[in-house]
């Protein structure tokens, strides 16, 4: 469960749109999977979209944690983001894709101050994901 509150806050912090420079970022475990995509501007210095994928096997809080999760990505109504949901048997696929420059202000300014490639690589990696 904490994998999944650190995968969600990582959909949170780091919002993105379409640029010059890619950092992917996974984490895995016992056969869990994360993977997120960030795309930077030329220069580096500014994440301008972002495309998150988590494959999980939630056992027998499947169910529960499914409808949860599908509940929030329908309700979802923000420019610039989207999310699904899949569910096969035990394991729950989501995906997520937020574009920079369609968020409304307020969350444009959260996510591009201080949100460098390099930056974002060494958090990243102090919370256990392998970015290249």
């Amino acid at each position: 469960m904490k994998r999944n509150i650190i995968f969600l806050t990582v959909f949170v912090l780091l919002l993105a749109g379409c640029g010059g420079k890619k950092l992917t970022c996974t984490y895995e475990d016992n056969g869990d999977k994360e993977t997120i995509v960030m795309t930077f501007d030329r220069s580096g210095e500014n994440l301008v979209r972002m495309e998150a994928t988590s494959v999980e096997d939630y056992g027998d809080m499947a169910e529960m944690f499914y409808g949860f999760a599908k509940e929030a990505c329908d309700e979802m109504d923000e420019p610039g983001m989207s999310c699904s949901i899949s569910r096969n048997g035990n394991v729950i696929t989501s995906r997520m894709t937020i574009v920079i420059d369609k968020l409304d202000e307020a969350a444009r300014e959260m996510f591009v101050d201080g949100n460098n490639m390099s930056e974002v690589r060494r958090e990243a990696e102090e919370d256990g994901y392998t970015c290249r």
